[in-house]
Protein backbone atom coordinates (compact mmCIF):
# COMPACT_ATOMS: atom_id res chain seq x y z
CA UNK A 1 0.00 0.00 0.00
CA UNK A 2 1.44 3.38 -1.00
CA UNK A 3 1.57 6.37 1.31
CA UNK A 4 -0.11 9.70 0.63
CA UNK A 5 3.21 11.38 -0.15
CA UNK A 6 4.06 9.37 -3.26
CA UNK A 7 0.65 9.26 -4.97
CA UNK A 8 -0.56 12.86 -4.71
CA UNK A 9 -2.87 13.83 -7.57
CA UNK A 10 -3.84 17.40 -8.32
CA UNK A 11 -7.50 18.11 -7.56
CA UNK A 12 -9.76 18.74 -10.52
CA UNK A 13 -13.31 19.84 -11.19
CA UNK A 14 -15.21 16.72 -12.27
CA UNK A 15 -18.82 16.33 -13.47
CA UNK A 16 -20.39 13.43 -11.55
CA UNK A 17 -23.59 11.43 -11.83
CA UNK A 18 -25.71 10.07 -8.98
CA UNK A 19 -25.76 6.26 -9.18
CA UNK A 20 -27.62 5.69 -5.92
CA UNK A 21 -28.78 7.68 -2.91
CA UNK A 22 -29.86 5.47 -0.03
CA UNK A 23 -31.01 6.04 3.52
CA UNK A 24 -28.79 4.22 6.00
CA UNK A 25 -30.54 5.42 9.16
CA UNK A 26 -32.65 8.33 10.30
CA UNK A 27 -30.88 11.44 9.05
CA UNK A 28 -27.97 9.46 7.51
CA UNK A 29 -27.60 8.83 3.78
CA UNK A 30 -25.21 7.02 1.42
CA UNK A 31 -24.52 8.78 -1.87
CA UNK A 32 -22.88 6.82 -4.69
CA UNK A 33 -21.41 8.90 -7.50
CA UNK A 34 -19.92 8.00 -10.85
CA UNK A 35 -16.68 9.97 -10.61
CA UNK A 36 -13.85 8.24 -12.56
CA UNK A 37 -11.06 10.78 -11.96
CA UNK A 38 -11.62 11.13 -8.24
CA UNK A 39 -12.43 7.47 -7.60
CA UNK A 40 -9.16 6.37 -9.21
CA UNK A 41 -6.97 8.93 -7.45
CA UNK A 42 -8.44 9.57 -4.00
CA UNK A 43 -6.54 8.32 -0.94
CA UNK A 44 -8.02 7.27 2.42
CA UNK A 45 -8.66 10.35 4.54
CA UNK A 46 -9.11 12.74 1.62
CA UNK A 47 -12.33 14.61 0.87
CA UNK A 48 -14.21 16.39 -1.92
CA UNK A 49 -16.08 19.67 -2.34
CA UNK A 50 -19.47 18.82 -3.85
CA UNK A 51 -21.75 21.27 -5.66
CA UNK A 52 -25.21 19.89 -5.00
CA UNK A 53 -27.16 22.09 -7.42
CA UNK A 54 -26.58 24.99 -9.78
CA UNK A 55 -29.28 27.36 -8.55
CA UNK A 56 -28.61 30.47 -6.46
CA UNK A 57 -29.29 28.68 -3.16
CA UNK A 58 -26.30 26.39 -3.55
CA UNK A 59 -23.47 28.51 -4.93
CA UNK A 60 -21.04 27.26 -2.30
CA UNK A 61 -19.75 23.69 -2.42
CA UNK A 62 -20.07 21.39 0.60
CA UNK A 63 -17.11 19.35 1.91
CA UNK A 64 -17.63 15.62 2.34
CA UNK A 65 -15.24 12.88 3.39
CA UNK A 66 -14.92 9.90 1.03
CA UNK A 67 -16.22 6.67 2.53
CA UNK A 68 -15.14 4.30 -0.25
CA UNK A 69 -13.78 4.49 -3.80
CA UNK A 70 -13.72 1.62 -6.30
CA UNK A 71 -13.46 1.41 -10.09
CA UNK A 72 -15.22 4.61 -11.25
CA UNK A 73 -17.46 5.09 -8.23
CA UNK A 74 -17.23 7.15 -5.09
CA UNK A 75 -19.25 6.71 -1.89
CA UNK A 76 -20.09 9.50 0.55
CA UNK A 77 -21.87 9.04 3.88
CA UNK A 78 -23.63 12.24 4.90
CA UNK A 79 -25.81 13.52 7.71
CA UNK A 80 -28.86 15.65 6.95
CA UNK A 81 -28.30 18.84 8.91
CA UNK A 82 -29.03 21.94 6.82
CA UNK A 83 -30.53 23.08 3.53
CA UNK A 84 -27.70 21.68 1.48
CA UNK A 85 -27.80 18.16 2.87
CA UNK A 86 -31.63 18.20 2.85
CA UNK A 87 -31.42 18.90 -0.88
CA UNK A 88 -28.74 16.23 -1.27
CA UNK A 89 -31.03 13.65 0.36
CA UNK A 90 -33.59 14.30 -2.41
CA UNK A 91 -31.13 13.81 -5.28
CA UNK A 92 -32.34 11.00 -7.53
CA UNK A 93 -30.42 8.53 -9.67
CA UNK A 94 -29.11 10.16 -12.85
CA UNK A 95 -28.83 13.64 -11.33
CA UNK A 96 -25.70 15.51 -12.46
CA UNK A 97 -23.52 17.42 -10.01
CA UNK A 98 -19.87 18.36 -9.93
CA UNK A 99 -17.10 18.17 -7.38
CA UNK A 100 -13.55 19.28 -6.77
CA UNK A 101 -11.28 16.49 -5.61
CA UNK A 102 -9.43 14.78 -4.24
CA UNK A 103 -8.54 17.28 -1.49
CA UNK A 104 -6.51 16.96 1.69
CA UNK A 105 -3.38 14.92 2.35
CA UNK A 106 -4.86 11.59 3.39
CA UNK A 107 -3.45 9.25 6.00
CA UNK A 108 0.14 8.04 5.92
CA UNK A 109 0.91 4.33 6.25
CA UNK A 110 4.35 3.67 7.80
CA UNK A 111 6.56 1.10 6.14
CA UNK A 112 6.50 -2.22 7.90
CA UNK A 113 3.18 -1.59 9.64
CA UNK A 114 1.72 -4.89 10.85
CA UNK A 115 -1.29 -3.89 12.94
CA UNK A 116 -3.44 -0.75 12.78
CA UNK A 117 -6.22 0.42 15.08
CA UNK A 118 -9.04 2.44 13.54
CA UNK A 119 -11.19 4.49 15.94
CA UNK A 120 -14.41 6.03 14.66
CA UNK A 121 -17.22 7.76 16.51
CA UNK A 122 -20.59 8.30 14.81
CA UNK A 123 -20.28 9.80 11.33
CA UNK A 124 -16.54 10.06 11.95
CA UNK A 125 -16.28 6.37 11.04
CA UNK A 126 -17.21 7.14 7.42
CA UNK A 127 -13.76 8.07 6.04
CA UNK A 128 -12.18 5.06 7.76
CA UNK A 129 -13.99 2.65 5.42
CA UNK A 130 -11.61 2.91 2.48
CA UNK A 131 -8.62 2.89 4.82
CA UNK A 132 -9.75 -0.38 6.41
CA UNK A 133 -10.18 -2.00 3.00
CA UNK A 134 -6.79 -0.92 1.71
CA UNK A 135 -4.93 -1.89 4.87
CA UNK A 136 -6.51 -5.34 4.81
CA UNK A 137 -5.68 -5.76 1.11
CA UNK A 138 -2.06 -4.95 1.95
CA UNK A 139 -1.98 -7.74 4.53
CA UNK A 140 -2.03 -5.41 7.53
CA UNK A 141 -4.08 -6.57 10.51
CA UNK A 142 -6.92 -4.16 11.27
CA UNK A 143 -8.74 -3.71 14.57
CA UNK A 144 -11.66 -1.28 14.82
CA UNK A 145 -13.17 0.55 17.77
CA UNK A 146 -16.57 1.77 16.56
CA UNK A 147 -18.94 3.99 18.50
CA UNK A 148 -22.28 5.73 18.07
CA UNK A 149 -25.16 7.11 20.16
CA UNK A 150 -27.43 4.15 19.31
CA UNK A 151 -27.16 0.93 17.30
CA UNK A 152 -28.65 2.15 14.02
CA UNK A 153 -26.20 5.06 13.88
CA UNK A 154 -23.15 2.78 13.67
CA UNK A 155 -21.57 3.77 10.36
CA UNK A 156 -19.76 1.18 8.23
CA UNK A 157 -20.16 -1.69 10.67
CA UNK A 158 -20.75 -4.35 7.99
CA UNK A 159 -17.73 -3.17 5.99
CA UNK A 160 -15.46 -3.22 9.05
CA UNK A 161 -16.65 -6.65 10.10
CA UNK A 162 -15.89 -7.93 6.59
CA UNK A 163 -12.28 -6.73 6.40
CA UNK A 164 -11.05 -6.29 9.99
CA UNK A 165 -9.79 -9.06 12.23
CA UNK A 166 -11.58 -7.50 15.20
CA UNK A 167 -14.40 -4.97 15.62
CA UNK A 168 -15.37 -3.75 19.08
CA UNK A 169 -18.54 -1.67 19.40
CA UNK A 170 -19.78 0.83 21.96
CA UNK A 171 -23.06 2.78 22.07
CA UNK A 172 -24.08 5.58 24.39
CA UNK A 173 -27.32 3.82 25.31
CA UNK A 174 -25.93 0.28 25.42
CA UNK A 175 -28.27 -0.89 22.65
CA UNK A 176 -25.40 -2.94 21.20
CA UNK A 177 -21.89 -3.66 22.38
CA UNK A 178 -20.51 -1.92 25.43
CA UNK A 179 -22.31 1.06 26.91
CA UNK A 180 -20.16 4.17 26.86
CA UNK A 181 -17.74 6.06 24.67
CA UNK A 182 -15.62 4.55 21.92
CA UNK A 183 -12.49 5.83 23.69
CA UNK A 184 -12.95 3.14 26.35
CA UNK A 185 -12.66 0.49 23.65
CA UNK A 186 -9.62 2.08 22.05
CA UNK A 187 -7.80 2.32 25.39
CA UNK A 188 -8.38 -1.37 25.96
CA UNK A 189 -7.14 -2.34 22.50
CA UNK A 190 -4.05 -0.16 22.89
CA UNK A 191 -3.29 -1.76 26.24
CA UNK A 192 -2.81 -5.08 24.47
CA UNK A 193 0.39 -3.62 23.03
CA UNK A 194 0.22 -4.95 19.46
CA UNK A 195 -0.97 -1.84 17.61
CA UNK A 196 1.63 0.00 15.53
CA UNK A 197 -0.46 2.98 14.34
CA UNK A 198 -3.79 4.51 15.34
CA UNK A 199 -6.10 6.23 12.84
CA UNK A 200 -8.95 8.18 14.41
CA UNK A 201 -11.83 10.28 13.18
CA UNK A 202 -14.76 11.88 14.96
CA UNK A 203 -17.57 14.26 14.03
CA UNK A 204 -17.39 17.90 15.00
CA UNK A 205 -19.05 18.78 18.27
CA UNK A 206 -22.72 19.68 18.01
CA UNK A 207 -23.07 23.33 17.20
CA UNK A 208 -19.92 23.52 15.10
CA UNK A 209 -20.31 25.14 11.70
CA UNK A 210 -18.45 22.32 10.01
CA UNK A 211 -20.60 19.46 8.71
CA UNK A 212 -17.87 16.92 8.04
CA UNK A 213 -15.66 14.86 10.28
CA UNK A 214 -12.26 15.90 11.49
CA UNK A 215 -9.53 13.31 11.19
CA UNK A 216 -6.11 12.62 12.52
Amino acid sequence: MSSSSDMRVRPAVEPVRVVANERLAQGIGLLVLEAPHTARSVLPGQFVHLRIARDADFILRRPFSVHRAYEVRLEIVYQVLGRGTHALAQAERGRMMDLIGPLGTGWRVPRGLEHALLVGGGLGAAPLGMLAEQLAEAGIAVSVALGAPIEHRLVGRELFERVARRVDVATDDGSVGEQGLVTVLSERLLAEGTVGTVYACKPRREGSRAKYPSSG
